[in-house]
Parts: C-alpha cells; structure tokens; sequence
C-alpha cells in the first residue's frame, strides 16, 4: 500500500497518478458549438456513467494548464450556449 496525501503532491505528479490509476483508460468524445457556430470535438477520459433513470453521464472538466489554467473549448462552448 501507498498512502498518498493530494495537499502534498504537485499537480502534475497527482495528474499522472490519477490517470494511470485506471487502465486501459476509456475516452469519451465530447462536441460541443460555440455562440458563433465553431465546433469542437474533444477527447475526455474524466467521465462515467451516473446513473440509468434518466440516463446521466458525467464528464469531468478540468482547467487546462496549457491554457495557463484557462477552461478547455468545451466547457467555453457548453457555457456560452446551454
């Protein structure tokens, strides 16, 4: 066993962590429209399902630290437009 305390792991450390924590890792594409009708299709390997009555899926999104922290085009486009 490893104990692992997140408040002291840098973010990309816990990021690889969490990612290889479940493999193969499945990936969702996710599309979205922005308010003057740009598309995005995204890959996402932060989702599942949440529940079957009514179908849910969850997609997490997080900030993007290419974007230097900024929201990724999906979550712009998704906010943009309902």
């Amino acid at each position: 066993m490893i104990a692992l305390d997140p408040a002291t792991v840098d973010k990309a450390s816990m990021y690889a962590f969490i990612i290889s924590a479940v493999v193969p890792r499945p990936v969702a594409f996710v599309s979205s429209v922005s308010g003057s009708s740009g598309v995005n299709l995204s890959p996402y390997s932060y989702f599942n399902v949440m529940g079957h009555n009514p179908p849910t899926v969850a997609i997490g999104m997080c900030r993007s630290p290419s974007r230097g922290g900024g929201k990724k085009d999906s979550l712009l486009n998704i906010e943009e437009t309902g």
